[in-house]
């Protein structure tokens, strides 16, 4: 009882902020998470485990994209909104003609099901269904018109007032909102002509079996499906689509569409090989799109930059500092540990402690609120060249409990001249299902005790 309630209030004040700070907000207006000032970040978590963080996957596309005319982002995957800061902040003014969309802004999770009747009964992703028809599809529209037709019909989006809601985004670099006009596989309106076309289209990052045990296996292959039937539709072609999917087979294990051409699985490293295709097929003439799933993204707060801009210090080994958490990192953490069933944090998809550094640190230790964390394991990954070392430790019960209070405190101990680069508490795969009308009407109803909560700490 205990984990329900405290899951419930939690959310229900992630509902109240939401509701109120988007109150006179109007679409396409895009919240920056602004990671230089804020330390959040946003991930595409990868089907090995590992995160695909916003400020690394920006590393990763401005080393890649040496030579482009125009570039378009499509995020549906949760958080999705907390990709694109990086991104425009490449160089000088962003990546050079580019638009971005996303399901959902960085606070929140992208929402997935068969509400929509324009699923067919299939669980898809609710702003893709919408987006998908409108960028490709044999009606030439430019990606704004997609973004706001697919703001306008989202399921849960804010114009129908749904309560478990997802605010998509839509901005763009040197071109204003008014021209958001990159139109896929065509000449655009801005005088571009692009005369060669490559498309990624990152089909998720969990798998599922016979018994469906992951739910959001279905709607990462449905939503999959539709984005690739309508590039085809709209003109392209099996070789300028980079198509990546985590398995060999469908949902239930049937094979899959004869049409797909799947170039890899979804690991840390596929992704990068997908824009190395990049890099060496683009030309200064050619037009690249970019499109991920939406049930696989993660969200941080990361300790190591809140201490340096809080305290003005690096973080020193054995020292205790305080780490007050983002009231919207603690509702998503406490969502998917029981959404997950708790336990030790071994499911994929699970939240956990993370710890990013150069070198593998076998003395290393996470003291989370007085109490250490197990270490689940080490990842070992590079990136661009450099080695990196995810060290992802378990959060129990007591831990997730205890993130809801105000002034947590973290301590890290390790040896050797490891450079940490990133740490905190992360939210893992989300289950992004939108909540039944009951749980709704106790999220709202009990919004007010948590925020007297909050504040009384």
């Amino acid at each position: 009882m205990q984990r329900a309630v405290f899951l419930a209030l939690v959310l229900a004040a992630v509902a109240v902020m939401t509701s109120a700070a988007w109150a006179d907000a109007a679409f396409p207006e895009y919240r920056d998470q602004d990671s230089d000032s804020t330390d959040k970040h946003a991930a595409i978590s990868t089907s090995d485990g590992d995160v695909f963080w916003d400020d690394d996957f920006a590393d990763m596309v401005a080393d890649k994209m040496t030579s482009y005319q125009e570039v378009a982002f499509a995020f549906m995957q949760c958080y999705g909104g907390g990709m694109i800061d990086e991104l425009m902040d490449i160089g000088q003014g962003g990546l050079f003609q580019a638009d971005y969309t996303s399901a959902s802004e960085y606070t929140q999770i992208a929402n997935w099901g068969n509400n929509d009747g324009n699923s067919n009964g299939n669980r898809e992703s609710y702003y893709n269904i919408h987006f998908s028809p409108y960028v490709g599809g044999a009606t030439v529209r430019t990606f704004g018109e997609a973004a706001d037709h697919a703001y306008e019909y989202d399921y849960v989006g804010r114009v129908q007032r749904t309560p478990a809601l997802e605010f998509p985004q839509c901005t763009g670099s040197i071109i204003p909102w008014d021209r958001l006009d990159i139109r896929l596989h065509s000449p655009n309106l801005n005088g571009q002509t692009p005369d060669k076309y490559l498309a990624i289209l990152w089909g998720g990052s969990v798998t599922g079996d016979d018994g469906d045990e992951w739910r959001q296996y279905r709607a990462n292959y449905h939503s999959l499906v539709r984005i690739h039937a309508d590039l085809i539709a709209r003109g392209y072609d099996s070789s300028e689509i980079y198509l990546m999917w985590p398995d060999d087979t469908g949902p239930g294990g049937a094979a899959l569409p004869a049409s797909w051409v799947v170039d890899d699985g979804t690991s840390y490293q596929d992704m990068q090989d997908a824009w190395q295709w990049v890099n060496d097929n683009a030309t200064d003439t050619t037009q690249v799109f970019f499109w991920s799933n939406v049930c696989h993204g993660s969200t941080s707060d990361d300790f190591l930059g809140l201490v340096l801009h809080n305290a003005g210090e690096e973080v020193q080994p054995g020292q205790e500092y305080p780490y007050d958490l983002s009231p919207y990192l603690v509702a998503h953490v406490t969502e998917l540990f029981y959404f997950f069933g708790g336990g030790d944090g071994t499911n994929a998809g699970q939240p956990f402690f993370q710890v990013i550094a150069s070198e593998r640190i076998d003395a290393l230790t996470v003291t989370l609120n007085g109490r250490e964390l197990l270490l689940l394991e080490v990842l070992d990954n590079e990136l661009l060249g450099e080695p990196r070392f995810l060290h992802k430790f378990a959060l129990g019960e007591a831990d997730v409990l205890d993130l809801g209070i105000t002034g947590n405190t973290c301590m890290l101990t390790w040896s050797g001249g490891a450079e940490l680069t990133m740490a905190g508490v992360t939210a893992g795969t989300s289950s992004n299902a939108i909540p039944e009308p009951a749980t709704v009407s106790l999220l709202l109803g009990v919004a007010a005790i948590v925020l007297v909560r909050r504040r009384g700490r």
